[in-house]
C-alpha cells in the first residue's frame, strides 16, 4: 500500500466519526509533513510561490494526495480510495487574507463590479467565482482579472517546465475558510464504500 495518512484518518473516524474534524484537519495540514514530494524540491517551489504571489512562506500549504498520500475526492465515482500517483498534481493552498482581498478587488475593478462578465475566462465562471468568494475561496482560473489569471497560469507553467509536474494554487481568505472547505471534502471521503467497509 502507498505510504499515506489513510490509517491515521480511518483511526480518527473510528474514534470520533465525523466529530472534531476541524481538529484533525489542522493537524493533518499544519503539523504532519508532506509525504510525496522531496522536501528540498518542495522548498524551492514554495519559495517561488512566495515571490510570485507576494505572500508569506508560512501561508502556503500542500494539500491533496501529494501531501497525504491519498485523495478525499472520489474522482472515478467507484467508492474506492484513490492513492497518490507519480503524475498526481501538486496542489497548493495559499491562506492569505491580503492576497485574497487584492485578487477580489482587481476582479471587481476589471469587471466593473461584475457587470462585464465577458472578462471571465468562460461564461459560467462568474457564478462559480461568486459562489466560491462567499465561502472565502478563489480558484485562479475563475478570476475576472486577466493579469491575475496570467500570474497564476504562468506560475503553473513555469513549475511544470522546471519540475515536470503540474503545480496548481488556490487562495483562501483565512484559516476558517480553508478548514471549512476541507471539512466538506473529508466528509465525502467518510462516505466512500471502501472507507465504510474499513471502519466495520
Amino acid at each position: 500500500m502507498t505510504y499515506s495518512y489513510v490509517d491515521k484518518t480511518l483511526e480518527f473516524f473510528k474514534l470520533y466519526e465525523t466529530k472534531n474534524l476541524d481538529d484533525y484537519l489542522k493537524r493533518l495540514y499544519f503539523i504532519y509533513p508532506t509525504l510525496h514530494i522531496e522536501h528540498d524540491r518542495l522548498g524551492e517551489i514554495l519559495i517561488e510561490a512566495q515571490k510570485r504571489f507576494k505572500t508569506s512562506f508560512h501561508h502556503i500549504k500542500v494539500i491533496g494526495s501529494k501531501h497525504q498520500g491519498f485523495s478525499f475526492i472520489d474522482k472515478y465515482k467507484n467508492g474506492k480510495i484513490k492513492y497518490v500517483e507519480d503524475t498526481s498534481d501538486i496542489d497548493l493552498a495559499i491562506i492569505d487574507s491580503y492576497l485574497f482581498n487584492n485578487l477580489l478587488t482587481n476582479t471587481m475593478i476589471e469587471t466593473e463590479n461584475f457587470t462585464l462578465r465577458t472578462k471571465f475566462k468562460k461564461p459560467d465562471y462568474f457564478q462559480y467565482y461568486r459562489k466560491n468568494i462567499m465561502s472565502g475561496f478563489i480558484r485562479p482560473d475563475s478570476l475576472g482579472c486577466y493579469r491575475d489569471r496570467k500570474l497564476f497560469e504562468g506560475f503553473s507553467k513555469d513549475m511544470e517546465g522546471e519540475y515536470g509536474i503540474k503545480v496548481s494554487a488556490a487562495v483562501y481568505l483565512n484559516e476558517i475558510s480553508f478548514i471549512t472547505r476541507l471539512n466538506k471534502q473529508i466528509r465525502g471521503f467518510y462516505e466512500l464504500e471502501e472507507v465504510k467497509h474499513g471502519l466495520k
